[in-house]
């Protein structure tokens, strides 16, 4: 029996939620990879009500609810003529299930007519989620984007659309 799975625009009652899943995404993720001290600012420069606010009210927040429990969160905007994924973060106990790819599709789906194609960026070291994103198509451009945070780079990546 397939997971029921409610693809959604977040709303401002979601921000607690949405902030809940970076941040136990962050540490499951980033602490083995780039340490504590890498998790601790991004959560403070990243994942704060402030930080977060303007892209939910602008509808550029996705969440995935299974349930009525949001597991998993994307956010995206058009930059030239690719969307641009700037977070895709599905909760630890909830990967596996196809939720990413739901909203990966969701994301696709709401692309403007413009749009060629989507575009991500996921940290250097981070071979699970590079692995992810090879199997949903996307290739290595070969961009290097210095840390932000003074850690690891960011390796960029893309695919064209599917539609």
């Amino acid at each position: 029996m397939a997971l029921a799975v409610d693809v959604r625009t977040a709303t401002l009652d979601d921000l607690d939620a949405v902030l809940a899943v970076g941040h136990a995404c962050w540490w499951a993720t980033y602490e083995p990879i780039a340490g504590a001290d890498h998790v601790e600012r991004g959560l403070a420069t990243w994942w704060t009500p402030e930080t977060n606010r303007p892209a939910i009210e602008a509808g550029r927040v996705l969440v995935a609810e299974v349930d009525d429990r949001v597991l998993a969160m994307a956010s995206s905007s058009l930059v030239d003529d690719h969307v641009v994924v700037w977070r895709l973060y599905v909760l630890p106990e909830a990967q596996g299930l196809g939720i990413g790819t739901r909203l990966l599709d969701a994301v696709e789906a709401a692309a403007p007519a413009q749009a060629v194609g989507l575009r991500l960026s996921h940290l250097e070291g981070n071979d699970k989620a590079r692995d992810y994103y090879v199997r949903q198509g996307f290739v290595a451009t070969g961009e290097r984007v210095p840390g932000a945070l003074g850690g690891p780079d960011d390796l960029t990546m893309r695919r064209p659309l599917r539609r």
